[in-house]
């Protein structure tokens, strides 16, 4: 019985560590705005590049001499001040519009690699190679204790 609720921890542990680990893996790095903050700013002028892919945008922001709060999904307000550059992303949304008034404020755009695989496959590998390191270890362990 002992035998049976070691593994069922160890399994509940590993398939709990997994999904956190590429849930962390997976997500965004940058500060996500709204994209009506992301078309205002484009507006303003204040977006110098940006990088378009099937599901995001990254923008570049110019900071000098604005304020931008923004407010996350959960109600947190940010307050950005410049002088300098910062990295925002915001999700794609269908907009005809988005490459004209890119090119009517004069923004560098180009496509980003829409391609995940390799994050993907890393994000469900690595935890699963680590997680039977350590199960492999504590066997060990426990096989040595026994003799």
């Amino acid at each position: 019985m002992n035998k049976w609720t070691f593994s069922i921890a160890y399994f509940l542990c590993a398939i709990l560590t997994t999904l956190l680990f590429h849930s962390w893996l997976a997500a965004e790095h940058n500060e996500v705005i709204a994209y009506s903050d992301f078309k205002r700013l484009a507006h303003d002028g204040k977006v110098v590049s940006a990088e378009i892919s099937e599901r995001t945008i990254t923008i570049d922001v110019d900071l000098t001499a604005i304020e931008l709060v923004t407010t996350t999904p959960n109600g947190f307000k940010h307050t950005y001040r410049g002088p300098g550059h910062r990295t925002f992303a915001t999700f794609r949304v269908s907009d005809p519009e988005l490459i004209r008034t890119l090119q009517a404020e004069g923004v560098r755009y180009s496509a980003a690699r829409s391609s995940h695989w390799l994050d993907e496959t890393l994000s469900l590998l690595v935890p699963a190679i680590a997680l039977f390191g350590i199960w492999f270890y504590a066997v060990r362990r426990f096989q040595t204790k026994s003799r």
